[in-house]
């Protein structure tokens, strides 16, 4: 998502080392996050999690500690759902408004917003489709090449040296 928002930033080095010190504490609150769910459930319970933090939720007794800690867990899984889908709104409307050549500026975020709504709504109602349409080879295709961009970037711009090399 950053290579969406780059271009964007004004990045110095003092930028840079901002961004780098968020990313390194985003690496460590997430590694914690997986650390804490799979000390409080083993490994036997852990590896049968699709959604940690809602299924530790979930599957949480209300008799011991874990009970107690349900509105921080629930706290923690919906801001981070939150901010996730603020973030993939705004780069689908920037995405969007590149393609439409800034048309719709008005209307494209309240647009985007409905889409992913009605989307999730319909999806609420069958989750075993959401199930069979996450797992699909059409899906994981479709990551496949979104997970592989900063490898697209990297190749042209190996290549956009080798032919603009100067000569000498």
């Amino acid at each position: 998502m950053f290579l969406f928002v780059a271009p964007e930033l004004k990045i110095n080095t003092n930028m840079l080392k901002k961004v780098l010190l968020s990313e390194l504490v985003l690496t460590v609150f997430v590694l914690a996050g997986w650390a804490l769910t799979m000390l409080n459930f083993g490994p036997h319970m852990g590896k049968d999690l699709q959604y940690p933090y809602l299924d530790m939720v979930r599957s949480s007794s209300h008799d011991d500690i874990l009970g107690n800690l349900d509105p921080i867990l629930i706290g923690i899984w919906s801001a981070s759902m939150f901010i996730h889908s603020s973030f993939m709104i705004y780069v689908a409307s920037k995405c969007a408004l590149y393609l439409t050549r800034q048309k719709g500026k008005k209307l494209m975020v309240p647009f985007l917003t409905l889409c992913s709504v009605l989307i999730a709504f319909l999806y609420s109602i069958s989750i075993s489709r959401y199930y069979y349409d996450f797992s699909s080879y059409n899906a994981v295709g479709v990551w496949l090449v979104v997970e592989c961009i900063p490898v697209y970037y990297s190749v042209t711009a190996f290549f956009k040296s080798k032919i603009n090399k100067p000569a000498g």
